[in-house]
Order: structure tokens, then sequence, then C-alpha cells
């Protein structure tokens, strides 16, 4: 026979190596594996998800016994996402709430400080300005883009009422 096939048991004629392998365990079939020569088990099977580990900040997904297909993180894992607020521990796939004037950013395992004139928002991953959170005192009133504007004080957020004529 010629390369990539063999014999067939008690016959002269030849067939494509692949139809004689048997795909071990965690290994699957290549599409048309019957039809296919070559000379070693990996020319015919592949790894399947069932033997692979997935990575720190991944999970096996729900079907991953069920999943055919080249091994690979992106096949056979879900990216741990934590909720708006929080973080994941970068030693585990714990997610960790952000705790006082910080944020979290997608990917990140860890919180981020909010940039001057924003603070945290609770549950959420951005910072907001810091002038949304604050009122005006008695004598002010709010700037009309007062959600809007970073700010450390009050005179950011708020114009002073004045009277015309006194």
């Amino acid at each position: 026979c010629s390369d990539g096939y063999v014999a067939k048991a008690g016959d002269d004629d030849c067939q494509p190596y692949c139809a004689t392998v048997t795909c071990q365990s965690g290994y699957d079939p290549r599409p048309n594996k019957d039809t296919l020569t070559g000379s070693q088990h990996s020319d015919c099977c592949y790894p399947s998800c069932n033997v692979f580990t997935c990575p720190l900040g991944y999970t096996d997904k729900s079907n991953k016994v069920a999943i055919t297909g080249a091994k690979a993180k992106e096949n056979c894992c879900d990216e741990v996402v934590c909720p708006n607020g929080q973080h994941r521990n970068p030693n585990s796939n714990n997610c960790l709430t952000c705790n006082g004037a910080t944020s979290r950013r997608r990917f990140n395992t860890d919180c981020t400080g909010c940039t001057s004139g924003y603070v945290a928002a609770a549950n959420q991953d951005d910072c907001k300005p810091w002038c949304a959170t604050q009122s005006c005192p008695d004598g002010w009133w709010e700037k009309s883009n007062k959600a809007t504007l970073a700010g450390t004080h009050y005179t950011h957020c708020c114009d002073e009422v004045t009277c015309p004529g006194g």
C-alpha cells in the first residue's frame, strides 16, 4: 500500500490508515476520519474538551464533555466575568467586591482608584462624576450639566444665586 494506507485484514485491498484507528479516550475523530490517510493517531483524532484544563480566569463550559474539536480555551471554557463593582481574585476564580473610591475594569484582577473629581458608584464598574452625588447649599443653584461634572468642591457643580439689583 502507498503512504497513508494500510492493507485490509485478509484482503489485498488498501484502505486509509485512519479507517483502522480507534480514537483514544479524551480524543474525538477528525471530520471524515475514515477517509483520512496518515501514519499516527493525531492524523485521525484530536483532543476533546473533555481532557482540557481551563486556565485561571476561566471555568469549564457547562457542556464541555460534549464539545468536540481542537481543545482550546476558546472552545472549552467560559471567562469568569464578575458582576459590576467586583473583580476577580488573581489567585482564584472568586469575585471580590471593590471597596472605597475604586472601580473595576473588565479583565482586571484588582480595583483601581477613581481619578480626581470622580467617586465610586455602588455596584458599578465605572466611577461617576463627584458633582452627581452632591447637593448645592442654600444660595446656590445646580449647574444644568451638574450630573456630568467632575469636581471636588460644590463651586464646581453649582452657581451662586445672584439677584439683579442686589
